[in-house]
């Protein structure tokens, strides 16, 4: 046990990357300020005064470490809630060679939800309540006089009580089920009278909060924006299972691979516990299974669940006792056992030790960070993905309000900026709902559209700040555009963030002050960086390399973007993202056999859909139009959001001229375009509706052809090439006079583009 928690506490020793963490601090700050509690949104300038209801305690937990010891504390708390879990579930799963390796292959996911933030209240006491139940369902000794102190902490602490009392209704009716079985009714009814009271008394103390009864409203509303938690933020999203994604099993050395492997051992439990009638250990395992499948913020929960429920069932395996005539004792009373079971639990626990200690090294050497192409690093403190230098210049310089920025940065912005510059959004669905749509649709846009003309005028928006860090910020932010915009000036630019103001006459004193050259800013690491020889400046010099050559890149400095990346992959060849991005750079130097294989090497390192669509595209631009379909199909089959690749593998055959094939794709990528957001279902459905418009034309006929144009006409009416292309529709059919005002359409919207 003690081998598997140091395994533990090390995978939670990590810096801090959550996205909730400085928006909770935020909350805990005004609170102390304030001296009450908020019913309604005080941290934005979007969303101030709309309704927020949200468990306080958790936050001014999390404030109270912070100010003891800054965010080291916080790194610290992540490492001993994971602990904390495991070791709950530990006991629980009962001490043998099972739940250990169970538990190993659980920790990445716990360790995921552990982070500084108030879910990791969810998973602690998730795991400390399903104990309770789960042993005293099966006889054992339980104090169930914690249930109800439990359920008081957890109303306090996060919204996630929920889960807790879906234990409680699952603990009743697993002891209900028990009925119908004569020789087991008489004690399930004796279990469940001891355990009323205390269900009952646990039930009653979720009205002891702030808001009483109305916490449930909040959880109400939470249920109700479940799709914007879908289509916005990653945690909620669902794990495609398909024969792409199950292959990435046998990565071993990916803590993420485990989860496969739990899965895996979950179908085998199951199994197991069917034959045995065991309708509680079946349910419990296949259910929270599948919502680990939906939602992968309930990935932790089913690895907790696995270490608890499944253990016994495989130590039951392990242990094979002999008849009683050939049964012999010892002098402690205990059954010799078997050779064969012996042997097999010696390779158990070789096996554990082995993939224990290359997790450790792969942890504590940055590896397991690094090579998964992840923000954070081993150890403690503030992640590099966080802009803060940029946020310090903002403060400094006193940069004008209100400030725009991603979703993902509004929490640390909320904390490092306000209460002197309120957030635009941050990670909470509600209050903002649609906003968070709107947000997205923006960064779409190029600086100097329309779209952002309009929403600076509405909400007032002076000064954009976005991070540059490779994972989380880099792609949606324009930055060449931004850096050569009119209607906004670049005046700040590092290795992790960049600044720009809005070019308006009342900041032009600030702009004619602070305003740089993007294509002149040196990409230097500090001096203090490079004389770092440990583990952590290694990893932080490497970070500001790999940083800095992907913004070389998207500056067009490409000489200087191949000598960052370069330095960086000779730091640590196997980050995934960084071959990705040398790949990108080879291609716009036309260097495209080296393009191709630094695609490959990506792809095999991280063979996610981004990396196979990526190299999609390669092909697909050198008309190599079969291998393109080979690596759209890939990135289709391993991504949570299919329907953009099956879209384009539409495209693809129909470039290959096989409509029957392009027609098939364009069905999956309508079927699947549900879990997109409205914008993006907008852009697929648009797409697929035009190519289905090109076969149609391709094959003759042109009725259904300028039917479907006109579908994607109804979907984005304002694209000037869809209606130059429906203006050719209707010269085919000799409908000149439609042609013309299809034309005088497309004339009016701008100025026309060469089609697809």
């Amino acid at each position: 046990m003690g081998v598997v928690l140091l395994y533990a506490a090390l995978a939670g020793l990590r810096t801090v990357t959550d996205a909730d963490t400085g928006w909770q601090l935020a909350s805990a700050r005004y609170i102390l300020d304030h001296h009450q509690i908020p019913s309604s949104d005080v941290l934005s300038y979007t969303a101030r005064g709309h309704e927020w209801i949200y468990p306080p305690f958790s936050e001014l937990f999390l404030y109270a470490l912070y100010s003891l010891v800054g965010f080291a504390a916080l790194s610290w708390l992540n490492a001993a809630a994971c602990v904390g879990t495991v070791g709950i579930a530990y006991v629980g799963g009962e001490d043998g060679i099972a739940v250990s390796l169970l538990a190993i292959l659980a920790i990445p996911r716990i360790a995921s939800r552990t982070a500084p933030r108030a879910d990791l209240f969810t998973t602690v006491l998730f795991a400390a309540l399903l104990v309770l139940l789960w042993r005293h369902f099966r006889g054992r000794y339980a104090p169930l006089w914690m249930v109800p102190i439990i359920l008081l902490v957890w109303v306090n602490t996060h919204l996630g009580f929920v889960a807790g009392l879906a234990l409680l209704a699952g603990y009743v009716a697993f002891e209900l089920s028990e009925f119908p079985f004569a020789e087991r009714q008489a004690t399930a009814r004796v279990r469940l009278r001891r355990a009323a009271p205390w269900l009952l008394a646990a039930v009653l103390l979720t009205l002891c909060n702030p808001w009483g009864p109305r916490i449930y409203t909040a959880v109400v509303r939470q249920e109700h924006e479940l799709k914007i938690h879908e289509n916005v933020i990653a945690e909620w999203r669902h794990t495609p299972l398909s024969a792409g994604t199950l292959s990435q099993a046998f990565a071993w050395r990916n803590p993420d691979s485990s989860y496969l492997w739990l899965l895996a051992a979950a179908a085998v439990a199951a199994l197991v516990a069917v034959r045995r009638k065991e309708l509680a250990s079946t349910v419990l395992l296949l259910g929270s299974a599948y919502l680990s499948t939906r939602n992968l913020r309930f990935q932790a929960l089913f690895a907790i669940v696995m270490i608890v429920v499944a253990a016994p069932i495989f130590a039951g395996c392990l242990i094979r006792r002999t008849p009683e005539k050939d049964r012999t004792r010892s002098d402690d009373g205990k059954s010799a056992q078997n050779s064969y079971t012996a042997a097999v639990t010696i390779v158990l626990i070789g096996i554990s030790l082995l993939l224990v200690a290359i997790r450790c090294y792969d942890l504590v050497s940055e590896h397991a960070y690094i090579s998964a192409a992840q923000a954070t690093l081993f150890g403690t403190g503030l992640s590099s993905w966080y802009p803060e230098r940029a946020a310090e210049f903002v403060l400094r310089e006193g940069l004008p309000a209100n400030i725009f920025h991603e979703y993902n940065m509004g929490g640390y912005l909320a904390f490092r900026l306000g209460p002197r510059y309120p957030d635009y959004i941050d990670g909470r669905a509600i209050p903002f709902g649609e906003l968070m749509f709107e947000q997205r649709k923006l960064m779409k846009q190029a600086p100097d559209s329309l779209g952002w003309q309009q929403a600076a005028d509405q909400r007032g928006i002076n000064t954009l700040i976005f991070s540059l860090a490779r994972y989380w910020g880099l792609g949606s932010a324009h930055l060449a555009q931004f850096c050569n915009s009119q209607a906004w000036k670049p005046v700040y630019l590092d290795e992790e963030g960049a600044i720009f103001v809005r070019n308006r006459p009342e900041n032009a004193d600030v702009i004619k002050r602070l305003q740089i050259d993007c294509a002149k800013i040196p990409f230097e690491p500090p001096a203090t960086l490079l004389a770092d020889s440990s583990r952590r400046g290694r990893a932080e010099l490497f970070n500001f390399y790999a940083n800095a050559g992907s913004i070389l890149y998207r500056l067009s400095r490409n000489s200087e973007a191949e000598v960052a990346l370069d330095r960086a992959l000779q730091m640590f060849p196997e980050e995934p993202y960084l071959h990705r991005t040398r790949a990108q750079l080879y291609q716009t130097n036309g260097r495209i056999q080296d393009a191709e294989r630094e695609y490959l090497i990506s792809a095999r390192l991280d063979p996610s859909d981004a990396n196979w669509y990526s190299l999609s595209l390669l092909y697909n631009s050198q008309h190599r139009y079969a291998e393109a379909v080979q690596a759209m199909k890939q990135a289709a089959e391993i991504s949570v959001r299919p329907s953009e690749y099956y879209s384009s593998l539409g495209v693809l055959y129909l470039n290959m001229n096989q409509p029957q094939h392009a027609l098939e794709a364009f069905d999956v990528a309508e079927a699947k375009s549900d879990y997109e957001p409205p914008d993006v279902r907008i852009e697929i459905e648009t797409r697929v509706a035009e190519g289905r418009a090109h076969i149609w034309a391709s094959l003759g006929d042109l009725n259904r052809a300028v039917r479907f144009q006109q579908q994607a006409l109804s979907l984005t009416p304002s694209n000037p090439e869809l209606w130059t292309t429906l203006a050719k529709f209707y010269a085919a059919q000799g409908r000149f006079n439609l042609e013309q005002d299809a034309r005088e359409h497309a004339r009016a919207l701008g100025e026309q583009t060469p089609l697809r």
